[in-house]
């Protein structure tokens, strides 16, 4: 995908016009990481849009320069730029899930971008104390957690993306289904 920034490799599946679910790959990875994730959202449900870039120098994305004075902002600014180029920044209906280097761009893309996701699932093994600069900065949309609590939902996590299609009865399910709704925090 041509961007404003740079051209960046896209893995994804589903039809354009469905439920836009971003996951951002973490360090040493790219965007095919979560092939199985697309595979399984695309079981589940067939109007689920799964986007996963390869970051800045990532897979076959380009690999141009970054300004480490900035941190993680060029990649945050190039996934802004790809929701742009794809029609969904600022719309606030992207859901998006992030770990370790990729929870760190959606955290700060959360802050400089605050409309452009819907719902955010991001680890807390970067830095716990985000959750406070997160609720300062108004970012109520955002859900913290420490991926090492709870390993082994993961996979219930990923298959409850799709807005309860998932079975409701198991209760870890039915926690991150409300979550994905905009329910309880």
């Amino acid at each position: 995908v041509e961007t404003s920034r740079l051209a960046t490799n896209v893995w994804s599946s589903g039809p354009e016009d469905g439920v836009p679910i971003l996951l951002v790959h973490g360090n040493l990875s790219t965007g095919g990481y979560w092939r199985y994730v697309a595979e399984a959202l695309g079981e589940l449900a067939d109007d689920v849009r799964v986007i996963a870039p390869d970051l800045r120098g990532f897979g076959r994305t380009e690999a141009l320069p970054i300004d480490a004075t900035r941190g993680l902002g060029d990649m945050v600014e190039d996934v802004h730029a790809l929701l742009d180029a794809l029609g969904l920044a600022d719309e606030c209906r992207v859901i998006a899930a992030g770990w370790s280097m990729g929870a760190g761009v959606l955290e700060q893309l959360m802050v400089e971008h605050p409309d452009d996701l819907a719902r955010t699932l991001v680890d807390l093994l970067r830095r716990p104390e985000r959750r406070a600069e997160l609720a300062a900065a108004g970012q109520h949309r955002a859900r913290l957690f420490d991926w090492s609590v709870v390993a082994d939902e993961i996979l219930a996590v990923y298959e409850t993306f799709i807005e309860g299609r998932a079975a409701a009865d198991w209760q870890p399910q039915g926690r991150w289904n409300r979550f994905l709704r905009g329910g309880a925090r």
